[in-house]
């Protein structure tokens, strides 16, 4: 039996192109003993969530009768920038490296700045906040990657 996991549009998901999210392009990118690009200076802050706390907080959302017709915010209470995100999946493949690269002009006119999630609401409501760190969300996604490559690229 082949499992064929697919997106919204009922495509087959696979990570072979730079479409699914920074992070798992970056986790790529490493795996591969490859340059990861980071935009302008690195600074740009973004909330990384781990998808098992992102799951957490919908079943907690789903379990609460205070969340029903409420909308919240998921991310993570820290917010880390483009270039600590390539350190950490460099430092925790042990494989690839990374860069500055300068941003076109089409990408820079997209880019929205940066974008950090306000998790209070959630927190409040039905007391959730993500548990896993950035090195550790990594590094179960490293591990996940090497072990089911063939899935994905």
């Amino acid at each position: 039996m082949t499992l064929r996991l697919t997106n919204i549009y009922g495509e087959r998901s696979q990570m072979r192109h730079s479409r699914f999210g920074v992070a798992n392009w970056f986790v790529r990118q490493a795996i591969d003993d490859a340059t990861i690009h980071v935009f302008g200076d690195g600074s740009l802050l973004r909330d990384f969530v781990y998808v098992a706390d992102a799951v957490e907080a919908m079943v907690r959302c789903a379990a609460t009768d205070d969340a029903y017709g409420q909308v919240f915010n998921v991310g993570n209470s820290r917010a880390s920038s483009f270039r600590e995100l390539a350190e950490t999946v460099v430092r925790v493949a042990g494989t690839g490296r990374w860069d500055f690269a300068p941003f076109s002009a089409e990408r820079a006119a997209q880019e929205p700045g940066d974008f950090v999630s306000d998790i209070r609401k959630i927190k409040r409501v039905v007391g959730w906040e993500p548990s896993t760190s950035l090195a550790d969300g990594v590094d179960s996604t490293v591990r996940y990657y090497r072990l089911h490559r063939g899935r994905y690229w």
